[in-house]
């Protein structure tokens, strides 16, 4: 693996492990701190990448490839900035959900995926739009199998045409 795609599936990782943790602030109400503490010291480090439940797993005594250890400083960055951001990345969001639904309304994991997403289109112009919502959306895929999916993609496609429409626009125009 190059240094550039372990990078890659590091910020990929810290994705994966803000909304897991985000998913738990909101549930328990706890402070962001301890809970990424708990969760880097013994939720990741026990995750694998294969689910250990699936009947159609292969078995071949093999161990599972580990994951990738989240890039910590990114991972911190995005739990404490949605965290510290909650009601205006609500507000955000909100502006964005065709009716009848709402912030609140929304299932706990896909508040924190669209909190995380638009945190990121806000706040990080370091990473390309395209890959916000691709992330995201490809990540949500592991976890839901009906629309959800569909309506995070939708939400940040809006998102990103309204906080980074030179950039969207002029992926659109390449892509044609």
């Amino acid at each position: 693996m190059t240094k550039q795609n372990g990078n890659i599936a590091r910020r990929s990782a810290a994705r994966l492990a803000a909304v897991q943790a985000l998913y738990e602030i909101d549930m328990v109400g706890a402070p962001a701190t301890p809970v990424l503490k708990e969760f880097l010291a013994k939720r990741w480090s026990d995750a694998t990448p294969i689910d250990q439940d699936d009947p159609e797993r292969d078995v071949t005594g093999e161990s599972p490839p580990d994951l990738p250890n989240p890039e910590q400083r990114f991972l911190k960055r995005l739990v404490n900035g949605v965290t510290e951001n909650t009601a205006p990345l609500d507000d955000t969001m909100a502006s964005h959900l065709n009716a009848p639904w709402s912030v609140g309304h929304l299932e706990t994991l896909v508040r924190a995926f669209l909190r995380a997403g638009t945190f990121e289109l806000q706040h990080c112009p370091d990473v390309g739009a395209r890959t916000i919502i691709s992330e995201y959306v490809g990540l949500s895929h592991a976890f839901f199998n009906e629309n959800e999916p569909a309506l995070i993609n939708a939400v940040l496609d809006s998102l990103a045409k309204q906080f980074r429409s030179d950039e969207v626009s002029q992926n659109s125009t390449h892509s044609s």
